[in-house]
């Protein structure tokens, strides 16, 4: 089943994210990458810089009978943001969204260019989608996929939305290969002959 819906965004952004869409027949494998705009890296490499010579200097003018509070203090608030700052400088430079469908479940996965996230893997009893227009810019229309699971009542539940806006003819090509992939899957299961999508 297939829902359809419309977001407004308030700003206005110019990302070209990029979509890799791989399959073995199995599991559908998709990759989306963070492509952000260059005067963005710029602010986000002045801001941590700033903070960082911001709490240089705090190390330096520290007295030495108050080291040991004021060093515990700055690693706190060093931790933290690395979790915020941090994290979403490391996104906009090398991030990328990891999925991976098959019949059964839906996984996803971050990598942000010095790590990854782990694998969180749901199970699918009936999958649906549902693509949500973003903007739409010089007749190409970029939007979301959200993906559900019908539990027990029946009830569609949000088990997975892609966190990247994609171009539309890419989420078609995603949506093509999940039918392909159920497809192929229905037929080996009953042996029926192969029936082709097109």
């Amino acid at each position: 089943m297939v829902y359809s819906c419309n977001w407004s965004v308030a700003c206005k952004y110019n990302m070209r994210n990029k979509c890799h869409i791989r399959k073995d027949g199995v599991c559908l494998y998709v990759t989306t990458e963070v492509k952000a705009e260059s005067i963005g890296k710029i602010i986000l490499l002045l801001l941590n810089l700033i903070i960082f010579i911001g709490i240089c200097a705090i190390m330096v003018s520290v007295e030495e009978q108050n080291i040991g509070r004021s060093l515990l203090g700055l690693i706190i608030f060093s931790i933290l943001l690395f979790y915020t700052l941090g994290r979403y400088t490391l996104w906009n430079f090398f991030g990328k969204e990891i999925f991976i469908i098959n019949t059964k479940t839906i996984s996803v996965q971050y990598d942000y260019g010095f790590f990854l996230t782990a694998l969180d893997t749901k199970p699918l009893n009936h999958l649906s989608y549902e693509y949500c227009k973003m903007r739409e810019e010089k007749g190409e229309e970029t939007g979301k996929l959200l993906f559900y699971s019908y539990n027990e009542q029946e009830l569609p539940e949000l088990i997975f939305g892609l966190t990247l806006p994609v171009d539309k003819g890419q989420t078609e090509e995603i949506i093509y290969s999940i039918k392909e992939l159920y497809n192929d899957r229905f037929v080996e299961k009953f042996n029926f002959p192969y029936q082709s999508l097109n």
